[in-house]
């Protein structure tokens, strides 16, 4: 073992107080249970200072009662440390616990434990001896005591206690009661009383016990939906008392007729983690008297949890669900254990708890995951599957519809922006040729040329109203369009003196509608730059042709 500074320091001041407790004691003188002050007078007053129980008393001053009670703590506490009488000193202010007992003295070791009353088990066939320790040669007269074998047989009847024996100092002396045996399954009680007054009596009873592996059934607790109330199906082991009462019974029968129990044995069972299982409930078949501790164990992360959760002096054990829920293999220990301690023979006092871990029963139990899981686990997958696929059909519906509503409103803006372009165009062109016409008639009328300038005016007056007529439209049919470029050409036809044709695809339907004046400017372009500077015949031609898109 390696000692860090910080152990060497908590060594040194647990030394240091050792020390400063001993010089304490040193400064005092101890009886009893009370510490006095080392001083003269005390210790002058020393041979006469007893505990009576209560505090310390001078027997020289000391009422009658006061000087009994020092002198029976005396008594019990030499005989108690002579460590032959086990629990001698238990009847100091209690009567009832006069009867102490004494075990064989050999080189195993001998387990007593106290069972409920007044008494004690006793592990093999070790003898016991009974002693009365309040009583001696000065009052035994009055007292009397028998003792009786398994319950039934009075192997000692009714006598006045007549043997004594000594202290080791030969100070006190108290009641020899016998020696008697026994072996496993037999049992001795001794009872003695005051022939004076009936209320001041004791007994003790000695049971010989072998400790054996315990005997365990029990039953899974379960619930109907259909049905109300807790079920039980008995597939954990097979009550010893049930069996021979219904030599039929079989765990393997239960086991199928209970669905959520897989296979059953002696000592494993396998159940499903269903939902209707309430708990799980055991209970040990053995000695009364011999009390087992009950463990849980299960592996966790290569470890195995142990845990306590039950037995003691409690013959049935309820495990509820929630610790053996979740899926896998558990173990159940059935340990016995006694309250015991070692032979006095051996110089060792005190009780302790003692398991007997090669007597202990282990119950296997696997938990299945549900058989139900599975089912559950598809039909939760479908929905989950439902839903998803659902949610991405919305997500592409409403998707494709974002994107259809922002192809339209970019097509619609793209509209909108042509439109006003050719608004603009239109206002700027309207003017432009009002212009050239007034300019074309005046030139005519310079040339003195009246009839071709009335002729002229006329269409152009034609024209100003087809235009004027159209001014709140922003779609003509085709038809029209053609006829305002037919009125414009005969119009400028009449001033440079030029051939036209216009033609319209069959293809095309003439109620086809085109944006208002179109084509207009490109005719008049055309005239303005192709016609007008040429000093030969020229024609022009304008068609309407349906495109092939390729």
């Amino acid at each position: 073992m390696k000692f860090t500074p910080i152990k060497y320091f908590l060594l040194l001041q647990l030394l240091i107080v050792s020390m400063l407790v001993e010089a304490q004691k040193q400064d005092f003188i101890r009886i009893g249970p009370v510490y006095l002050e080392r001083n003269d007078q005390n210790l002058k007053s020393l041979p006469y200072l007893k505990y009576d129980g209560k505090g310390i008393v001078d027997i020289r001053s000391a009422t009658a009662q006061e000087k009994a009670n020092a002198n029976l703590y005396e008594k019990l506490i030499t005989i108690d440390h002579e460590k032959k009488w086990y629990g001698a000193f238990w009847s100091f202010g209690d009567p009832s616990k006069s009867v102490v007992a004494s075990f064989e003295n050999n080189n195993d070791e001998i387990y007593v434990s106290e069972i409920k009353g007044r008494g004690f088990l006793v592990n093999g066939s070790a003898y016991v001896e009974l002693a009365d320790v309040l009583l001696d040669e000065t009052n035994a007269h009055s007292y009397r005591y028998h003792v009786i074998k398994n319950d039934q047989e009075e192997i000692v009847p009714w006598k006045k206690p007549d043997q004594f024996i000594k202290t080791s100092d030969g100070k006190f002396s108290f009641a020899y009661l016998g020696k008697f045996s026994g072996g496993p399954g037999q049992q001795i009680k001794i009872e003695i009383y005051n022939t004076k007054n009936y209320a001041d009596r004791s007994s003790i009873l000695i049971e010989w016990v072998k400790i054996q592996t315990p005997i365990i059934s029990g039953t899974i607790r379960y619930q109907v939906k259909q049905l109300r109330g807790i079920f039980d199906a008995g597939v954990i082991g097979i009550n010893p008392d049930y069996k021979r009462n219904f030599p039929q019974y079989s765990l393997e029968k239960e086991a199928k007729r209970s669905n959520f129990v897989s296979t059953a044995n002696a000592q494993h069972t396998i159940i499903y983690a269903a939902d209707s299982l309430v708990d799980i409930s055991l209970t040990t078949h053995n000695n009364p008297a011999v009390s087992t501790n009950v463990y849980l164990v299960k592996k966790e992360n290569g470890k195995e949890n142990r845990i306590l959760i039950g037995g003691r002096q409690n013959k049935k054990v309820n495990i509820p669900r929630a610790l053996w829920q979740e899926p896998g293999d558990y173990k159940i220990e059935f340990v016995p254990f006694a309250i015991v301690k070692r032979s006095d023979r051996a110089n060792k006092t005190g009780m302790y708890e003692q398991e007997f871990p090669d007597k202990k029963f282990v119950y296997d139990l696997t938990v299945l995951p549900d058989k139900n899981q599975s089912i559950k686990v598809s039909i939760s997958f479908i929905v989950f599957t439902a839903i998803a696929l659902t949610l991405l059909v919305l997500f592409f519906m409403i998707l494709s519809k974002y994107r259809s509503r922002l192809k339209f409103e970019k097509i619609q803006r793209r509209g909108e922006q042509a439109q006003s372009q050719l608004q603009s165009i239109r206002s700027q062109l309207n003017p432009h040729f009002i212009f050239n016409a007034l300019s074309g008639i005046q030139t005519l009328m310079n040339k003195n040329e009246i009839d071709t300038a009335n002729e002229y005016l006329s269409k152009f007056a034609r024209l100003t109203r087809r235009v004027l007529d159209d001014a709140d439209k922003d779609q003509v049919s085709l038809a029209d369009e053609a006829a305002l470029l037919d009125d414009y050409l005969k119009m400028e036809q009449l001033r440079f003196g030029f051939q036209y044709n216009i033609t319209i695809d069959d293809k095309l339907s003439e109620d086809t509608l085109i944006p208002i004046m179109l084509l207009q400017p490109l005719v008049e372009n055309a005239v303005k730059h192709g016609i007008v500077d040429k000093k030969k015949t020229v024609s022009l031609r304008s068609a309407f042709q349906k495109a092939v898109r390729t």
